[in-house]
């Protein structure tokens, strides 16, 4: 009924499939961080770190952004 050949082989497939599923996983969340990451401008008045492409006024006067 069971033998130590298909035992083996059923071990293996499973390896396989759980490799396969953590490299995908692991492709899918590394694309998604990348996206997610924007290059920051610090000001020099407040100290504040700010989206590059996304600047907006702040609620401070002196603050040039």
């Amino acid at each position: 009924m069971f033998s130590v050949g298909k035992l083996a082989l059923l071990a293996a497939i499973i390896v396989v499939v759980l490799m396969g599923f953590r490299l995908f996983s692991r492709n899918r969340t590394g694309s998604k961080e990348e996206s997610r990451i924007a290059e920051t401008v610090r000001c020099k008045i407040c100290g504040v770190y700010i989206p590059k492409s996304g600047i907006s006024p702040c609620d401070r006067d002196d603050c040039p952004y």
